[in-house]
């Protein structure tokens, strides 16, 4: 969830309240590697929160623990099975039109042979 946004989340009862939180994650070197200890072989890490977590790849939200209906798992298959879902019904004719469009395909690369050679034929008498 985002802050001060007008519209809520309408999944927030099946996954739960979330809150910002600050993460370790590895530091930065001046080549934008990831700094690692020499000695430990372990990665150097700063704890860094807000809006420099997404300019580096990772979420600053955390999920409370037991304010959802689902767990983590079961959330992310029901928001996987929705967007299939919202996908199938914003073209439910996709499917066929990507058959026929293969049917059209092999007619066309059949169709071209007989036209060449006839194009080959036309050519003969002009030349």
């Amino acid at each position: 969830m985002y802050e001060n946004v007008g519209m809520p989340h309408a999944l927030v009862e099946l996954q739960g309240v979330q809150k910002k939180v600050c993460k370790q994650i590895p530091k930065l070197a001046a080549n934008g590697g990831e700094m690692m200890d020499a000695l430990s072989q372990g990665y150097l890490t700063e704890e860094v929160c807000g809006m420099d977590l997404v300019a580096r790849g990772y979420s600053p939200l955390a999920l409370v623990e037991s304010t959802g209906r689902l767990s983590a798992e079961e959330y992310e298959q029901v928001v996987y099975d929705l967007t299939n879902f919202l996908y199938y019904v914003a073209d439910p004719t996709r499917l066929e039109r990507e058959r026929t469009g293969v049917f059209v395909l092999i007619f066309l690369a059949f169709f071209f042979v007989p036209a060449y050679l006839l194009a080959r034929e036309y050519k003969k008498e002009f030349h």
